[in-house]
């Protein structure tokens, strides 16, 4: 991963408005935006309340050994919620940051042309409201941000990664909303095994491949901010595919 990609997204709202998304993805070396803008778990209320993350390793690219990533998090909300806040988290095998604020990345690829963004409601219809939309569409800007966090017995440092925050009006009467993004893949080690190291501020669920066996996995809770009452997860398996 040595350039910036740009990816173009399109996709339907009920069949008639059609929304695009920007999304700019840095590569690992980029400097990183660190900060504690980390998405709140306060804001239920009115924008809904994350309950969990779900990290779903698809099957092998065709003539290829890359496995796509679609990163769903997902969102309970009242009935009442008219909008969400969505935040696309990274897997943390994008590597160690050094003191300079650059970041190598290991077994990672971003996705070229098999790339994802959905939004939908506990039923699999679509849920954002394209007709509250400006222009029709919404933009995803830019940038990369990480909370550091002490995970597991050892306080092992490691950085949740996040893009940026994005608004995104609903429609009311939805109880569960639906956010999977895929732009970035794994590929394997070079005795085949596949290395998936993900952190968040909340659970994570890891699916792996129907064909897959697990060498080595760990769940690990984490501390962000001990005095704000701020956690996470880290969650790491090592596995092979068997055909």
């Amino acid at each position: 991963m040595k350039k910036s990609s740009v990816l173009l997204i399109s996709f339907f709202v009920v069949g008639i408005a059609i929304i695009s998304v920007m999304v700019v993805m840095y590569p690992p070396n980029s400097t990183i935006r660190t900060d504690s803008a980390f998405p709140s778990k306060s804001n239920s209320q009115n924008y809904g309340q994350t309950v969990k993350i779900i990290v779903d390793v698809k099957e092998r690219l065709e003539n290829s050994n890359i496995l796509p990533l679609v990163i769903t998090q997902v969102i309970s909300v009242d009935p009442s919620v008219s909008e969400i806040k969505t935040v696309g988290f990274l897997p943390t095998n994008y590597g160690h940051r050094e003191e300079n604020g650059t970041r190598f990345d290991r077994d990672i690829t971003i996705l070229e042309k098999q790339f994802l963004f959905n939004v939908t409601d506990e039923s699999g219809k679509p849920a954002i409201d394209g007709s509250r939309l400006s222009g029709g569409g919404f933009f995803v800007r830019d940038g990369l941000g990480g909370s550091m966090a002490r995970c597991g017995d050892e306080y092992t440092l490691v950085e949740i990664l996040y893009g940026n925050m994005v608004t995104l009006p609903i429609y009311n009467g939805t109880s569960t909303i639906f956010a999977s993004a895929s732009t970035v893949g794994i590929t394997p080690e070079e005795n085949g095994e596949y290395y998936l190291r993900f952190a968040s501020f909340y659970d994570n669920e890891i699916k792996l491949p129907q064909k897959s066996q697990i060498v080595f996995e760990q769940t690990s809770d984490c501390v962000v901010d001990e005095a704000n009452n701020v956690h996470g997860k880290l969650d790491e398996v090592i596995f092979r595919l068997f055909s």
